[in-house]
């Protein structure tokens, strides 16, 4: 890798950081609006899609096709999450008594952002959604309260 590449690296990274504190400050019209305009692009651009993915993967117009509409009904579906306050809901469990594994103290799950997040190389986008909620949007930390 050349010393220009991993200059163009370092500052995709250190942009992806600055990005990702604004993301972790936006409240839930932005976020839940960026969700929808994403479904509405990957829906815009089907067709170029396709035909790059099926160059990349072989897996066939229809199949590439049906995975569009399912990564846009995701995609509407996290941003109807939004609107409704999920990924800001603070989760308050009681303590229980006793010694663990049985008891343990009163704990509180709120949904922290992480920051970017870097995925692999595989070319098919469908999935990254979901991994991107899973791994790289919130952590659910415990914190005792």
């Amino acid at each position: 890798m050349s010393a220009p590449d991993i200059l163009a690296i370092d500052q995709a990274v250190a942009t992806a950081h600055t990005v990702s504190r604004q993301w972790a400050e936006s409240d839930a019209t932005v976020r839940a609006g960026l969700l929808d305009a994403l479904a509405n692009a990957l829906e815009h651009n089907q067709s170029d899609l396709i035909a790059l993915a099926d160059l990349e993967t072989h897996l066939g117009s229809a199949r590439l096709t049906g995975e569009i509409a399912r990564t846009a009904f995701q995609l509407r579906g996290f941003a109807t999450e939004v609107r409704t306050g999920a990924p800001y809901l603070r989760i308050d469990d009681p303590a229980v008594a006793g010694a663990p594994p049985a008891g343990r103290p009163a704990m509180s799950r709120v949904q922290q952002p992480l920051g970017p997040g870097r995925y692999s190389d595989r070319p098919q986008w469908y999935s990254r959604c979901i991994r991107w909620r899973r791994r790289c949007k919130y952590s659910t930390p415990l914190v005792a309260a």
